[in-house]
């Protein structure tokens, strides 16, 4: 698309010179002097004779082309010397003048400056175009040749195009078109016909330039160039008046007829392309699913969408608005094919809460042109009674659904689209033909498969995450990174309830399009409000949504004849409770629902307090027959009975999924706590340290100062001593160090521990000499698998060590799921160890281990891996044995097992083992 235009001026010209205003372009090839831009390549003819120059000569005179430093104002050069012809006229050219730059001129009767001199500039024309697809089709109807940068402005010249490959009369098809306001120049005057090496003399013109491939064109008269820079090209013309060239790489060279100007545009002719980024998508019925189609050679498509086994057909149009090269759509699988205008506060236009595209236009041929009046673009699809294309056999989209299937195209299903394959064929034209029956399309580009599996509820368990709105983390990734599991959580902090489910995607998209006009991507990748999901899940009587069969309860204590205590996390906003959503993307995958609520919202002031329990349960109903639409909306229940709520897509039993959470009042206790007075140590890194009950990742400031305490003294008091921000880390610890090296021992302080300026805990503290009056303190370490599988044994082990300059007794425990397994009390001498080991089975929960000394403990859950072992009968053992390094024996009490089978390998020590052993051994032998 080419290109250029010479607006090449015409005639010769009397007049303005040196002094006069903007330049008029004449309709030849020789231009006005003016003392705006003239162009390098341009020819002018100025009249010498009349005085209009600036000075006057006679024909035959010598004129002078000066060149002019306009730093200094004085010759640099002669350009050219000329003489005056019969006419009286000097006529120059000027693409032989060589300069890459705006250079001012003179011409003159004299060989230097003077007041009769006639000033002007020549400055070079930059001309830079280029096709706006890197690939067009060969049946494309409007592809432009765009204006990258022209400094001379959009339209005020002639262009002149050619490109190997093609001929004369394939260019004027290509760009002088119906709908074209191109116009062909044919005048030789106007022909760049000596630059491109034609003999104007000799009579060459426009019949010369057309046999060797060449068109001009006016762009001084083209709305199109004028106002948008584009020469529209089109194909689709070409191939009807002309042979398209063969599918391959194609230069168009462009030549401003008047300037030295010229460019090359560079553009790939070939079929169209339509395809489809993945092979197979997989959502779960129910949910949105979306899909993504790359147009290469092409800004548009259809698209049939059905399924083979039913037969329910719908087309959508897909078009590439913002020339990204592909176009991804999002289709609600709820609603799909149903009457999207019955739900409440919806009418018939809004057609994107079934199919959707960001910054693109997608159409559905049932949501935007049957239910609605129609007039979109979907609509000039074609379909025909046959196998193939037929003007004879044309039917309607209505005939066309009935004669594959036998319904109205919006009564095709009886509920939503199930658990099956459904096929989407792009088409090259919007043509679509029955074959054997069956919906086909006539010029098929590409397809794929939309995998919508059965949904599900598989499991349930609960998270918290440290203080903070509950809509603070808008995404999965953002709020996973932030999570510890837990089912108790400190009233403060944010409790998390995540539901391994699927399916009802769909439904929180409808619902939040309708009550907050989102559109149905944006929950996917920003959340819901909590009221979204009420509305689905809990108010649902009365509702759009009161037969779909899902249910989310938090009940707790049921009092005596009176309903039981309810946790209605939609008395909260989106800052108190929120719902975040990550899709089945894979039949193994397990679709996530997580409900976020915090647990110190105001909001919940009288259903959240310390030591509350609530039993959570997320519900998939199913009733006594399969669910079905109760007119022609999306809605429906048991049998089309709304009140009778059983799930969509669910055949099965009730499907139950939940657990016990409960709250907890924040607690932190410090270490190295003597008589309820915290001991620091008068050093440059002086601990602090101790757990809580507060979520791992909790920012937490450390205060100390000397005593007494009080609020009211500011920072600056000097009383206040040092300050430093921790974090609580996973094992609910934490630990910071301060320099207090300027402290004499016995003085008396105080600790604080804040959380965002609320005071979690406060302890009177005296600093001592630690090395000298220090005695035992036991530090704990365990070791456990992060998972294990059904039946597989999993082996615990706890260490204590006396990390104090002193011998002492340290008691020691082994706990599995809360419940002490294993007790040991051993006297330890500074630094000496012990190991305390036991085993248990896994069933198919999670289990929480811990071991505790009097002095500081651990604890971690071994998560449940699924059934990844074979059922075998364990024995658990409890086992007290010295760690793998020989440690120095206990010279206190032995360790007191509190289970069955515990305790026997420390009744073995040296001596008393080899005889043992030895006395086996003779046994053996004599019964042999």
């Amino acid at each position: 698309m080419l290109a250029l235009l010479v607006v090449c001026s015409a005639v010769a010209v009397t007049g303005p010179l040196a002094g006069t205003g903007a330049a008029v372009q004449t309709a030849g090839n020789t231009a006005v002097l003016t003392d705006g831009p003239n162009w390098y390549g341009q020819e002018f003819a100025v009249d010498v004779t009349g005085g209009t120059g600036g000075f006057t000569a006679q024909p035959g005179d010598t004129v002078y082309l000066l060149g002019v430093d306009d730093e200094t104002d004085t010759v640099d050069r002669t350009a050219k010397v000329l003489t005056v012809n019969s006419s009286g006229y000097v006529v120059f050219e000027t693409d032989d003048i060589e300069t890459d730059n705006r250079q001012s001129y003179a011409l003159n009767d004299d060989n230097e400056l003077n007041s009769g001199a006639v000033n002007f500039t020549l400055e070079p024309q930059t001309l830079d175009l280029e096709w706006e697809a890197d690939t067009v089709a060969s049946d494309s109807e409007s592809v432009a040749l765009e204006t990258v940068e022209s400094n001379r402005g959009a339209g005020d010249y002639n262009v002149t195009v050619s490109a190997d490959g093609f001929e004369y009369e394939q260019l004027r098809a290509l760009l002088v078109h119906p709908g074209s306001d191109l116009e062909e120049v044919t005048d030789r005057y106007h022909l760049p016909l000596d630059r491109l090496g034609y003999d104007r003399d000799d009579g060459d013109g426009v019949a010369e330039m057309r046999s060797d491939g060449y068109i001009t064109l006016n762009l001084a008269e083209s709305t199109n160039y004028t106002d948008d820079g584009e020469i529209v090209a089109n194909f689709s013309n070409l191939a009807a008046e002309e042979t398209v060239p063969a599918e391959g790489d194609y230069e168009f060279d462009i030549v401003v007829t008047d300037s030295t100007a010229t460019d090359r545009a560079a553009v790939r002719i070939g079929g169209v392309a339509a395809e489809f980024e993945s092979p197979l998508y997989t959502r779960a019925a129910g949910d949105v699913a979306s899909f993504t189609v790359d147009l290469e050679s092409t800004d548009r498509t259809w698209v049939q969408f059905r399924d083979t086994q039913s037969g329910f057909v719908d087309v959508l149009y897909l078009q590439d608005d913002n020339d990204d090269g592909e176009v991804t759509v999002y289709a609600n699988t709820r609603l799909v094919g149903t009457d999207h205008s019955e739900l409440s506060g919806l009418t018939t236009a809004d057609s994107e809460v079934v199919y959707y595209s960001d910054n693109d236009t997608v159409q559905s041929y049932i949501h935007d042109e049957v239910i609605p009046p129609g007039g979109t673009d979907v609509g000039d699809a074609r379909f025909y009674d046959a196998p193939a294309v037929n003007s004879s056999e044309e039917i309607t989209f209505t005939e066309y659904v009935q004669r594959v299937n036998g319904n109205a195209p919006a009564d095709q299903l009886a509920r939503p689209i199930q658990p099956t394959t459904y096929e989407l064929v792009a088409d090259r034209r919007g043509e679509f033909t029955i074959t054997d029956g069956e919906a086909t399309v006539a010029d098929q580009l590409g397809e794929t498969e939309l995998d919508l599996v059965q949904p599900s509820a598989r499991s349930f368990d609960t998270w918290v995450a440290p203080e903070g709105a509950a809509d603070s983390q808008q995404t999965v990734d953002g709020l996973e990174n932030n999570l510890t599991s837990r089912q108790t959580a400190a009233i403060g902090d944010r409790m998390v309830l995540r539901f391994n489910t699927s399916g009802v995607g769909g439904a929180l998209a409808a619902i939040d399009y309708a009550q907050n006009g989102n559109s149905i991507d944006t929950g996917l990748s920003e959340g819901y409000d909590i009221d979204v999901l009420y509305t689905l899940a809990v108010d649902e009587d009365g509702t759009d949504w009161e037969g779909e069969g899902v249910n989310l309860t938090l009940f707790g204590e049921e009092p005596l004849n009176g309903p039981p205590e309810t946790l209605s996390l939609d008395e909260g906003d989106s800052e108190d409770a929120y719902v975040l959503l990550d899709q089945q993307t894979a039949e193994g995958d397990q679709g996530t629902l997580y409900t976020v609520f915090d647990t110190g919202a105001t909001a919940y002031d009288d259903s959240i307090s310390d030591r509350q329990a609530y039993d959570v349960e997320w519900t998939y109903l199913t009733g006594a027959g399969r669910f079905r639409f109760s007119g022609p909306g999306p809605q429906g229940g048991t049998g089309g009975d709304v009140t009778d709520p059983t799930f969509p897509c669910q055949n099965a039993e009730n499907v139950t999924v939940g657990e016990t959470i409960s709250f907890a009042s924040r607690e932190l206790t410090f270490d190295s706590v003597d008589d309820g007075t915290v001991t620091l140590e008068p050093t440059t890194d002086a601990r602090v340290a101790g757990e809580t009950n507060l979520a791992p990742g909790t920012p937490l400031t450390v205060t100390v100062r000397l005593a007494p305490p009080s609020d009211a003294v500011p920072d600056e008091d000097p009383s206040f001593l040092a300050r430093q921000e921790t974090t609580v880390d996973s094992d609910g610890t934490f630990d910071t160090t301060f320099d207090l090296g300027n402290r004499t021992v016995g003085e008396a302080a105080t600790v604080r521990v804040e959380r965002e300026q609320t005071t979690i805990a406060t302890s009177d503290a005296e600093f001592r000499d630690i090395d000298a009056v220090r005695g035992a303190y036991f530090e704990t370490e365990l070791d456990a698998p992060a998972t294990a599988g059904r039946n597989e044994t999993v082996n615990v082990t706890g260490v204590v060590t006396n990390t104090g300059q002193t011998g002492g007794t340290a008691d020691v425990q082994l706990a599995v799921d809360g419940r002490v397994t294993v007790r040991g009390i051993f006297d330890l001498e500074a630094g000496e160890s012990r190991r305390l080991n036991h085993s248990v089975q896994m069933g198919q929960s999670d289990i929480a281990v811990s071991v505790a000394s009097q002095d500081t403990s651990q604890r971690t859950t071994v998560e449940y891996a699924g059934d990844t072992a074979p059922e075998q009968t364990v024995t658990p053992a409890q086992n007290l044995t010295p760690p793998s390094q020989p440690q120095q024996a206990a010279d206190g009490p032995q360790p007191t097992p509190s289970g069955a089978g515990g305790g026997f390998p420390w009744l073995l020590g040296g001596g008393a083992a080899a005889v043992l052993l030895t006395a086996v051994s003779l046994l053996v032998v004599r019964w042999l």
